[in-house]
């Protein structure tokens, strides 16, 4: 009996797994194409605007070499009006010195995420500065389609 739990218990881990929604990693996009995406884009008639903060802990109980990367991104109809109902952001690309880290975007959860706005966060990436800049490239989902949305020169703080 108890390894039949145990088989049943692993495939419903392997099930899980096999259907989760995102892969591993969001796609791969070309370097060039993430720079090209535009800073200001409008969705359903509404401008939207992208806003970042980001981050890297050196805390006293943090490892000596701090740690790793936290953004979170902002997405905003420039005049503060509500976002077209059923838009999202689901990932995130940093790009500093030629590379791209990318992560999927999670809610906020200490955040109620007021009409005007939608905020996610990504974590655990890399240990990138702080002090350095870095332009964000979020992808956004609104009626079946996918657009990129740019916010250039983020400088990555330091909180201690």
């Amino acid at each position: 009996m108890h390894k039949l739990k145990r088989t049943l218990w692993l495939a419903a881990v392997l099930l899980v797994g096999a259907c989760s929604e995102n892969p591993v990693a969001p796609p791969d996009i070309d370097i060039r194409s993430l720079q090209a995406a535009p800073e200001k884009l409008t969705v359903a008639g509404k401008s939207l605007i992208l806003s970042c903060s980001l981050w890297r802990d050196f805390m006293p109980i943090s490892p000596p070499d701090g740690r790793p990367l936290v953004v979170v991104i902002a997405v905003q109809a420039a005049d503060s009006t509500a976002l077209p109902e059923g838009l999202d952001a689901d990932a995130v690309y940093v790009i500093y010195e030629g590379q791209v880290w990318k992560a999927w975007l999670n809610e906020n959860p200490d955040l109620t995420q007021p009409p005007y706005r939608l905020e996610k966060v990504a974590r655990n990436g890399p240990k990138w500065g702080p002090g350095v800049y870095v332009d964000v490239v979020v992808r956004l989902e609104y009626g079946g389609k996918t657009y990129m949305l740019r916010a250039s020169r983020q400088r990555i703080q330091k909180t201690s």
